[in-house]
């Protein structure tokens, strides 16, 4: 399923982001006239990427592309993943065996006859 979004709303809301290969350690997103430093990602390679904050697809495996800063190089290649609680969605799950009813109430009629004769003795 591919969506639309904003480059730094994906970046905030993403657990894990990657881009061209290398983690993102580290990241700036503030702008705006009062911030001195431009937005910017530090990558685990050491490299640092300044951005912009752009509308960018994100596909069914969370990946996404946008335009490298000058124009001059090759697209970023983004993939962001969000960590969550396991699902049973996420998983094969186990159904239990449906219950006869005959033999529940067959259990149940052993163990009150058992209780009598504790109760009795």
């Amino acid at each position: 399923m591919t969506f639309r979004t904003n480059l730094f709303q994906a970046l905030q809301a993403a657990d894990i982001v990657v881009c061209n290969g290398q983690r993102v350690v580290s990241k700036m997103l503030d702008s705006g006239p009062g911030v001195l430093l431009e937005p910017y990602v530090d990558l685990a390679d050491g490299s640092t990427h300044y951005i912009q904050d752009v509308e960018i697809m994100v596909d069914g495996e969370g990946r996404a592309y946008t335009p490298a800063r000058g124009g001059g190089t090759e697209p970023l290649v983004w993939g962001f993943q969000v960590v969550r609680p396991l699902r049973a969605a996420d998983v094969p799950t186990i159904e239990l065996p449906p219950l006869k009813l005959e033999e529940v109430v067959g259990r149940l009629r052993k163990m009150g006859q058992g209780r009598r004769r504790e109760e009795a003795s």
